[in-house]
């Protein structure tokens, strides 16, 4: 009995000093303040802007696990290599996509959900006349913003989920030929 209340003790500590860290309102704060900054860049500098962005906000090397699924563990280090890399430029497409876009009211935390090694922060950017978009985010403590994301869903589409989808498709086509359908996830996208 002694054991359990002392590993609750922990347990709850350890949940507080993980919201310690930074606010989430803080966080969506910093990351609005990056997008607003990629707006204001010149269209020919975006991508670069994004670039840093993505590396700052998203543990790369979690989405691209997420995004091979079971077949992770089967890949080869170059192939693992090879999907980080084509995730990175998927995020960073999608980036530059939404800073295309104009800008939505300030985000607002609808809700903050402790979840094993973070949290699941759900934040609404409200537009005129309409509830706007919510994002879900999928976040550890840490990184340059106090958070890094692990995954993100807008809308409901889960961007883990849309690029697994996208790789199986392609596996498909090229007859499970990893190598090849990591290639065309890298070439989809923005151009």
């Amino acid at each position: 009995m002694k054991r359990l209340a002392v590993s609750a003790f922990l347990s709850a500590l350890l949940a507080s000093a993980v919201l310690a860290a930074i606010s989430p309102e803080l966080f969506v704060e910093r990351v609005q303040a990056r997008f607003d900054q990629i707006r204001a860049t010149a269209a020919g500098g975006r991508d670069a802007a994004c670039r840093s962005l993505v590396a700052d906000l998203f543990d790369v090397s979690a989405v691209a696990e997420g995004v091979g699924g079971p077949g992770w563990k089967t890949f080869a280090a170059a192939s693992r290599a090879a999907l980080e890399a084509a995730v990175r430029r998927r995020l960073s497409s999608e980036c530059a996509d939404v800073a295309d876009r104009p800008a939505t009211g300030p985000g607002v935390v609808r809700r903050v959900r402790e979840i094993e090694g973070g949290i699941r922060l759900t934040v609404q950017f409200p537009t005129e006349g309409d509830t706007g978009t919510v994002f879900v985010w999928t976040l550890r403590p840490g990184g340059p913003l106090g958070f890094t994301a692990r995954d993100l869903s807008v809308d409901g589409r889960a961007v883990v989920a849309m690029l697994r989808a996208d790789l199986e498709a392609a596996l498909a086509v090229h007859d499970g030929n990893v190598a090849a359908a990591i290639a065309d996830l890298a070439r989809s996208g923005r151009r």
